[in-house]
């Protein structure tokens, strides 16, 4: 006797979005960080979601006098997930954006921080981002 089963469409797993499709990651905060023990200046990216929880995988493009790096979010897990960072040279400005739109953050430079004694040195940029729908 043949089967009265009707063959039916099994929906293959989709990917969660980490953040809501149209919905960009938009510039929350620029802060010059000023830390006299480190030997390197930083761009340093931070990206949340909308509930406020750090977002891997996230790709950052960052771009200089014709060049470009591609680096992406929680690479350092012990730094965040949602973390990610690279490393400047002095004298070179550079523009960073996120691969999924949003503005772009220009002139990024090293810049001077006044240590005790008046030493100078060169701080970190963080950049926050979060996403723009809630």
């Amino acid at each position: 006797e043949a089967s009265s089963l009707q063959p039916t469409a099994t929906p293959l797993p989709t990917r969660t979005p980490t953040a809501t499709p149209g919905a960009p990651f938009l510039l929350y905060q620029q802060n010059l960080i000023c830390n006299p023990s480190a030997t390197t200046s930083l761009i340093q990216v931070r990206v949340f979601d909308a509930a406020d929880q750090e977002v891997p995988g996230v790709e950052v493009i960052i771009a200089w006098g014709g060049s470009e790096e591609h680096i992406f979010t929680g690479l350092k897990p012990e730094l965040g997930l949602g973390y990610a960072d690279f490393t400047m040279t002095t004298g070179v400005s550079y523009v960073l954006r996120l691969a999924d739109g949003g503005q772009p953050v220009t002139d990024l430079t090293p810049a001077e921080c006044e240590g005790e004694g008046g030493t100078r040195y060169y701080g970190s940029w963080l950049l926050v981002f979060r996403a723009s729908g809630r």
